[in-house]
């Protein structure tokens, strides 16, 4: 009985997290692809004129093979419900 209590208080939680987005690109310094490992920062803003973004993350050491590369956005850390729908 204790187990599924726990199981159905943790369910909100599950069902609110927010999905990792598969995200693809291709990266050229000097109009050459670039493979290499590289490190990539993203941001999200809520403004166009935002100083400040409402979600960061970064991942270390992305591997860049013929410039392209693959990345899953939101694995690292999620964004808040209210962040993500005032950035929509």
């Amino acid at each position: 009985m204790k187990t599924w209590i726990f199981l159905l208080l943790l369910l909100p939680a599950v069902t609110m997290a927010t999905p990792v987005v598969e995200y693809q690109g291709t990266l050229s310094q000097g109009g050459e692809a670039v493979s290499r490992a590289v490190s990539f920062t993203f941001y999200i803003y809520d403004d166009e004129a935002a100083e400040l973004p409402i979600w960061t993350e970064t991942h270390e050491e992305i591997e860049v093979v013929d410039g392209r590369f693959s990345v899953a956005l939101f694995s690292h850390s999620e964004i808040a419900a209210e962040e993500a729908l005032v950035a929509a």
